[in-house]
């Protein structure tokens, strides 16, 4: 079977985890495809072949996550986000 497998490129648990998944998933002879991005795309592609794909973020200043900066710098990216998905 033929997987595609996204993992969310904000830390590096959800690459982790996704990682171990995928590496069974390979072991069971299914033919694996990471999307990931951020900090998480080059830890997946250690694992399988990965494409690498636009993503959100968290802005974080002095340990905190900032809502509506988060919010803010979000949304300007937004519409890149959703033109770059047209054009794969």
């Amino acid at each position: 079977m033929r997987i595609w497998y996204g993992v969310n490129g904000e830390g590096m648990g959800h690459a982790m985890r996704s990682a171990e998944i995928m590496r069974w998933l390979r072991s069971q002879r299914h033919r694996v495809q990471g999307y990931a991005g951020g900090k998480a795309n080059d830890y997946v592609r250690s694992v399988v072949p990965t494409t690498m794909i636009p993503h959100l973020h968290f802005v974080i200043r002095e340990g905190k996550v900032r809502g509506v900066q988060t919010f803010l710098s979000n949304l300007v990216r937004v519409p890149w986000i959703v033109c770059s998905f047209g054009k794969r």
